[in-house]
């Protein structure tokens, strides 16, 4: 008989972790933390209740993703794990370093791509890409002796991903044409109307940003997600320059409190700027229509 059990994740926001069970063979799927509330003083993080883990160990321990919230807890749980640990090479790399914090080597880390397939006693693990905020990203399809499990993972349908690396609806469409016992999806947001915006999206509101400010800038992010932080990183190191440009007036743009960037490094679309603020369109701009500067630099 295929057991499931669900030990976090369910109607909460963090603590991801499912197990599987046929006969004397468990598998784990993720092992994630949740961030306390402001009333939890003194508390660094949430993790899963591990009892039943602790009555049945398990023989492997398989990774979606790299976000906190289901990978912040692997070190707590390797210990009620006897076998391996599965994941992306990205996802590895960012467990290497808990492991490292908590004193704990020697364990079996195995770096796995999409359509790559392993097997841990009766189940057999296919990994397929799905696209998300970080990169290297993975659902899987588990076949068990009772049929096909699908646990996506967190995914978003992202169509211009900035890795290049595609959803891969395909194998999803394959796996409904066979027949699916159960699906385990990610549910974020569902019940807003639309579509998830991709991560390009947020280029442009960087450039607007970055072009823009009058002095320095402060960029915070939540550190796990890759796609962003690279990408403002990136912006910020494109547009450190600032020279002071002509007006139409006469006198220098940075005397009248606007500034410009010229971008050094990465590509850029053609555009024209105007000289009093650099987020408008020259031909738009009524202040300096005389002052366009037109750049493209790759």
């Amino acid at each position: 008989m295929l057991e499931i059990v669900a030990l976090g994740g369910l109607g909460e926001f963090g603590m991801n972790m499912l197990a599987l069970t046929w006969s004397d063979t468990t598998v784990v799927v993720d092992a994630g933390v949740m961030f306390p509330d402001p009333e939890l003083l003194g508390v660094d993080r949430i993790i899963p209740d591990l009892s039943y883990l602790q009555k049945r160990r398990a023989a492997a321990l398989v990774l979606t993703h790299g976000h906190e919230d289901h990978i912040g807890a692997v070190p707590h749980v390797l210990s009620l794990v006897d076998g391996p640990v599965y994941g992306t090479p990205l996802t590895l790399a960012m467990v290497e370093p808990k492991l490292e914090e908590h004193g704990i080597d020697g364990r079996e880390l195995i770096a796995v791509k999409p359509r790559d397939r392993v097997t841990v006693g009766p189940f057999e693990i296919e990994f397929i890409r799905v696209t998300h905020s970080v990169p290297d990203c993975v659902a899987l399809a588990i076949h068990t002796p009772a049929g096909i499990v699908v646990h996506t993972g967190d995914f978003k349908i992202d169509q211009t991903p900035l890795d290049g690396e595609h959803f891969d609806v395909h194998r999803f469409a394959q796996l409904g044409s066979e027949g699916v016992l159960a699906l385990f999806a990610d549910s974020t947001n569902i019940d807003r109307r639309g579509v998830t915006g991709s991560e390009r999206e947020v280029i442009d509101a960087f450039e607007e940003v970055f072009t823009s400010a009058p002095g320095k800038l402060i960029v915070a992010a939540f550190a796990s997600r890759g796609n962003s932080t690279a990408r403002s990183r990136s912006s910020d190191a494109a547009w450190c320059a600032i020279p002071r440009l002509p007006s139409a007036s006469g006198t220098s743009a940075s005397r009248q409190g606007c500034r410009f960037a010229i971008r050094r490094s990465a590509t850029i679309r053609r555009r024209t700027f105007c000289a009093c603020r650099p987020a408008h369109k020259a031909n738009r701009c009524p202040r300096c229509r005389a002052s366009r500067l037109t750049i493209t630099v790759t």
